[in-house]
């Protein structure tokens, strides 16, 4: 997580964009305390294409910036059209609203400005849920684009539905597929000690409940532990890859 601080001007916020790449980001939040114009903002987004929030969670007041009046309360409304409104300067940010429209919606005396705690209410808890949604869903192409994919062996002729597109999948996840022979998967095999197998068969135990025979079904039977053996082996083997 990194934060660049104060984007205030069009110099900084082309040294943000810089900065946003070099650290590789894979999102950015935007967050306007107060009204900015967007010339400010959009070098940041026209260096660094990473996907952008504008975000506006509700706070504890006492950290903000006084606000004078209810006008000023506008302020991060206001900024909203002009750092959002990048409809010929993508990517177009996603808005996410929270606390401080709430708090300008309705009216506050001007001596509780400052100390007005917003965390709670259910714009703020909405606005934070999505936030973490966005960096969660953040999380999976990172993770795509470091993940390696074995395919082995071939379909027979005519499977259209087993076909697979090894060009679009790199292109389209950034993921790496690796095409196996036998003697791959043999080598990896036998790579896989009894201390990885053990190790897995914890693992299962831990994540899964293994049931016994399926009295309805006569396919489905509980796995012997050999079976269980060879599925962690498999499993620790395909790390290798």
């Amino acid at each position: 997580m990194i934060n660049f601080g104060l984007v205030d001007e069009e110099a900084e916020g082309r040294r943000t964009g810089e900065g946003f790449n070099e650290k590789n980001v894979d999102l950015i939040f935007c967050h306007s305390a107060t009204y900015s114009t967007s010339s400010t903002v959009l070098p940041v987004h026209q260096i660094c294409k990473a996907p952008v929030c504008r975000s506006e969670p509700a706070a504890d007041g006492t950290n903000q910036l006084r606000q004078i009046d209810n006008r000023r309360m506008a302020g991060p409304l206001r900024g909203m059209p002009g750092i959002g409104d990048f409809p010929r300067f993508p990517p177009r940010p996603h808005t996410i609203p929270g606390g401080q429209w709430a708090a300008w919606s309705h009216y506050t005396p001007a001596i509780s400005l400052t100390n007005e705690v917003m965390a709670s209410r259910k714009e703020a808890v909405r606005a934070w849920r999505e936030i973490e949604e966005w960096i969660r869903a953040a999380s999976v192409p990172r993770n795509l684009h470091h993940s390696r994919f074995g395919f082995w062996g071939n379909t027979y002729n005519g499977m259209l539905d087993m076909y697979s597109d090894f060009t679009l999948m790199q292109a389209q996840t950034g993921i790496h597929i690796e095409i196996l022979e036998m003697c791959d998967l043999h080598r990896m095999l036998i790579e896989v000690t009894a201390a990885d197998v053990n190790r897995k068969l914890e693992e299962v135990h831990e994540m899964f409940e293994i049931s016994g025979d399926s009295p309805s079904d006569p396919i489905a039977k509980k796995p012997s532990e050999e079976q269980l053996e060879w599925s962690c082996r498999a499993g620790e083997a395909g790390p290798r890859i």
